[in-house]
């Protein structure tokens, strides 16, 4: 493995310190290590003289010269899930979802096809509820999400106390939010075309260091009310962290708080990759 003269280290929830060259070339040794030591503690040199610390498992990967030379692998799923929970409305958060090559690629193709993203809408057509843009054919992006997908679905309905179930198919679209879009409350299979959506999945990405603020996925608490699931009074925001895949039952109430994108430009937009596992009828 190349040892860079000047490295970029990227960490967990999409941090980056640029590290001194013979720093670097201890992490990279650490990552070429198949059974590394998860409990080691580095203190890197930064190229403006500072001195960061931190334990060896959050780092993710080293860039030099801006292309990815080092990884680290990704751990099992059961390993990577954090469940969190308001009343009614639990959610599974999945840092590092994807290896850094794969995230920067993600990005990369998503700006690629800025002309083909068209104007969002909702199943009943309201106005004003709704402002972002979507692309719907994307099949490099389906074929490297819906597997992973498909296979962690029977431990998320579990981690999150849902039944299990017959998945029909998985959707998948990808969603760009820029200055003043947002998702007014709703959830995800609130409509006869949608009802059979069980299982709904949100994966952040962006370009470092984000070029917005806001646009935080705000879950609200969920009640029964005469037989229907309906929003509570207490809501909590879950911050869209780069290369983060969040989960949640498609019923819970959510949003898309309102987000501000200062530059307007494509690139610094908020992206998910999002899109619902569909049950059997």
């Amino acid at each position: 493995m190349p040892v860079p003269s000047s490295s970029t280290l990227l960490l967990r929830g999409g941090h980056r310190w640029d590290c001194a060259a013979a720093d670097a070339q201890a992490v990279l040794a650490y990552l070429a290590n198949p059974h590394p030591d998860q409990h080691k503690i580095f203190s890197l040199r930064g190229a403006d003289g500072q001195t960061l610390t931190v334990p060896a498992r959050e780092i993710v990967g080293v860039l030099d010269g801006g292309q990815v030379v080092a990884e680290a692998p990704i751990p099992p799923v059961a390993a990577m899930c954090k469940k969190a929970e308001l009343p009614g409305s639990p959610y599974l958060l999945v840092d590092e979802f994807l290896s850094a090559s794969e995230s920067a690629w993600v990005l990369a193709y998503a700006l690629s096809q800025e002309p083909s993203f068209i104007d969002a809408k909702v199943t009943d057509s309201a106005n004003d509820y709704r402002k972002a843009k979507v692309l719907y054919d994307l099949k490099p992006i389906v074929d490297l999400f819906l597997p992973r997908v498909r296979a962690m679905a029977p431990e998320a309905l579990r981690t999150l106390d849902l039944q299990p179930v017959n998945i029909k198919t998985i959707e998948c679209q990808l969603t760009a939010h820029g200055e003043g879009d947002y998702f007014k409350r709703h959830n995800d299979n609130g409509s006869k075309d949608t009802a059979q959506r069980y299982l709904s999945y949100v994966y952040y990405f962006n370009r470092a260091p984000a070029g917005f603020s806001g646009g935080m996925l705000r879950m609200y608490e969920t009640v029964v009310e005469n037989g229907f699931y309906t929003m509570g009074k207490t809501f909590q925001d879950i911050k869209p962290r780069n290369n983060c895949l969040v989960m949640f039952p498609s019923h819970c109430p959510h949003e898309v708080t309102p987000v501000s994108c200062p530059s307007g430009q494509f690139a610094d937009w908020r992206f998910t990759v999002n899109g619902w596992v569909v049950r059997e009828a």
